[in-house]
């Protein structure tokens, strides 16, 4: 964490910890409901925050990251293959179409809020549950180590 006059720097290591958090809610998210999107949102934005971790890892700064990157997960999945994610995890082809499929929804703020187009869609363009989990788990395990190395 770096404090500058009237400015924060969230850390990799703490962009990673809030992605964890949002992971473990993740799993532990149930719905009764034929579909919520509550736990697509959770793995979205996991996904957002562990993409953060390493690009802050790659010195991106934090005010960067805000004015060039916001939420687009795509953008954002982009600038993480250019600067070597590969290195330290190894997504496929799904883990990248599964990125962007949930981007869809995600960056134009379909999962929050609802317009008739939203509610009337198909959400079977959405990535299998299942798969967002393992891809989640693979980044936070992936770039937790090389985060708190950076600490000390």
């Amino acid at each position: 964490m770096h404090a500058e006059a009237g400015h924060y720097s969230i850390s990799p290591l703490e962009f990673v910890s809030y992605s964890e958090d949002f992971y473990e809610a993740f799993i532990s998210h149930t719905s009764d409901r034929p579909f919520s999107p509550a736990k697509y949102y959770l793995a979205a934005r996991s996904l957002e925050l562990s993409f953060k971790a390493f690009l802050r890892l790659k010195g991106i700064s934090g005010e960067e990251l805000k004015n060039n990157f916001g939420h687009n997960l795509n953008i954002i999945l982009k600038k993480c293959k250019e600067l070597g994610i590969s290195d330290y995890i190894g997504l496929t082809n799904e883990d990248e179409a599964s990125v962007k499929y949930l981007n869809f929804w995600y960056f134009r703020k379909g999962l929050e809020y609802f317009e008739i187009e939203s509610l009337t869609e198909n959400h079977q363009d959405l990535p299998n549950l299942q798969d967002l989990g393992e891809l989640l788990s693979k980044l936070i395990s992936g770039l937790k180590n090389p985060c708190l190395k950076e600490v000390n």
